[in-house]
């Protein structure tokens, strides 16, 4: 069973933006109370097991509290297997957060979106942030899982295509390190192939928290296990070296637990005024003729002028 969900953090800065990934072993509504402590602007989910009924119903019932759901294909659950085996990615902005969900746009991401392991938004271009940011939420299947190969093949497939100009951030579960006897407790950790495509010489991302906050490295997964607690760091940040002089901060919120779970935050420098939007729908008002007093209404030209024709 998933362990509860525990803790409260202090919220980082509000004037800059701050995005957040969570596998969260199941979406729920119990959700949002932990999600609110974190101050995030936008949040990539993982392993989120919607069918399209309760998707479409969780959309609404979140659109009706004002946050807005941006999730991929559609992910039956598993009744079989153990961590891991289950997929569904989404992306959950806060309220008055506008971003533009991103469609597959090549084959490589298409098949990725179809496995529902892969799923990404678009924060528009503002001041300081000429080319705008793309941020994608991503569950690898296990290593030793069925759909692994073709998941790490069409991966470097879609990568290839990116724009490497626009600031791109992974965010998600892979399962796997460049590093296994660093970030990994058990003997279950092996180099990951993918990562190691991504990470090594000449590869186009970056680990964010070794490289921006070394300091705040921490497990981001724990679980008992034969009297044991295993323990491993298989919930990352990858940045693309544009995105590299935008980031402040990364750090693990270990406070907060979810079928042994917890979040990764990155804080972008302030680029901007705000995040936020603050426009709201005007009111319907009466015509500036059909607010004036009786008399003065008789006696206006604009009334004559309108009898007149």
């Amino acid at each position: 069973m998933s362990k509860p969900i525990s803790g409260e953090v202090d919220g980082s800065s509000h004037e800059s933006l701050c995005i957040g990934t969570w596998n969260v072993s199941w979406w729920t509504h119990q959700r949002l109370t932990p999600i609110a402590s974190l101050h995030l602007h936008l949040l990539a989910l993982q392993e989120t097991k919607l069918g399209p009924l309760p998707l479409e119903n969780v959309r609404s019932s979140l659109r009706r509290q004002q946050y807005t759901l941006h999730h991929g294909a559609a992910a039956a659950a598993r009744t079989v297997g153990g961590y891991g085996d289950s997929a569904g990615v989404g992306l959950l902005a806060m309220p008055g957060v506008a971003v533009s969900p991103l469609p597959p746009q090549c084959a490589a991401w298409r098949r990725l979106h179809a496995m529902a392991r892969l799923h990404g938004v678009f924060f528009p271009r503002r001041p300081g942030l000429p080319l705008g940011l793309r941020v994608f939420s991503i569950y690898a299947p296990l290593q030793r899982g069925p759909q692994r190969e073709a998941f790490n093949g069409a991966f470097v497939d879609f990568v290839s295509g990116l724009d490497m100009q626009i600031p791109t951030l992974l965010l998600g579960d892979f399962n796997g390190s460049v590093a296994p006897e660093r970030d990994f407790t058990s003997r279950d950790g092996q180099v990951c192939p993918l990562l190691c495509r991504l990470l090594g010489p000449g590869g186009p991302f970056i680990d964010l928290l070794m490289a921006i906050s070394p300091e705040e490295w921490a497990y981001t997964f724990a679980m008992p296990y034969l009297g044991s607690l295993k323990q491993s760091r298989c919930d990352l940040a990858l940045g693309n070296r544009a995105a590299l002089n935008l980031i402040q901060r990364v750090r693990v919120v270990s406070a907060i637990t979810e079928g042994g779970h917890s979040p990764v935050v990155i804080e972008l420098w302030s680029v901007s005024s705000s995040w936020i939007l603050s426009w709201r729908a005007p009111k319907p008002r009466l015509f500036a003729l059909l607010q004036l007093a009786v008399d003065e209404f008789r006696s206006s030209q604009q009334w004559r002028d309108l009898l007149d024709k």
